[in-house]
């Protein structure tokens, strides 16, 4: 794929998953110039979570992806949706919400839905006993979901987009953990 591709994920607040998705796929994507990735959400100007949940920056930085995510949310528009060649939603939420708010239709070649649920930490700190269990509890349910995350991009959006799955190999074990 020689000409300019550019990948745009969509979730609810743009502070979690398709800013882990973004940066994931930013760095799967760091040898193909031609490839750009962003990422919006369809609440993002409700600022729920500031800039970006602590978990998911936690991931960022421990997977070292911080050259490949964006600095703060962004509000999805329907520039933003018609710029991309493929839009990849979190859930049939995000895409319903796309085509009610934005007259959003494209072929189905050019979207995707990754079908992955939201985490409803907020539940796992008011069921929670202390602030320590609720963060453990937390991290794991964030590792386990950024590993859906990956999965999801490496199976059902690298193939759309001329990634050589070679080139994912030893890095995308690497980042398995």
């Amino acid at each position: 794929m020689s000409e300019s591709y550019h990948i745009h994920y969509v979730c609810s607040g743009n502070t979690y998953r398709s800013r882990l998705a973004e940066a994931f796929t930013g760095y799967l994507s760091r040898d193909y110039p031609n490839i750009t990735v962003s990422s919006s959400g369809i609440r993002a100007q409700q600022d729920h979570d500031g800039p970006i949940t602590w978990l998911a920056m936690r991931l960022i930085k421990h997977h070292e992806l911080l050259p490949y995510m964006s600095y703060s949310w962004q509000q999805t528009s329907p520039t933003l949706l018609a710029d991309a060649q493929l839009v990849v939603f979190m859930e049939n939420e995000h895409l319903e919400a796309c085509q009610r708010l934005f007259k959003f239709e494209p072929d189905k070649s050019t979207y995707k839905v990754l079908k992955v649920e939201d985490t409803r930490y907020h539940a796992i700190y008011q069921a929670s006993e202390s602030i320590a269990s609720a963060d453990n509890e937390a991290i794991k349910q964030s590792d386990s979901k950024f590993k859906e995350i990956k999965e999801k991009i490496i199976s059902q959006v690298v193939p759309l987009t001329g990634i050589e799955p070679v080139s994912l190999a030893p890095e995308a074990s690497a980042l398995s953990n």
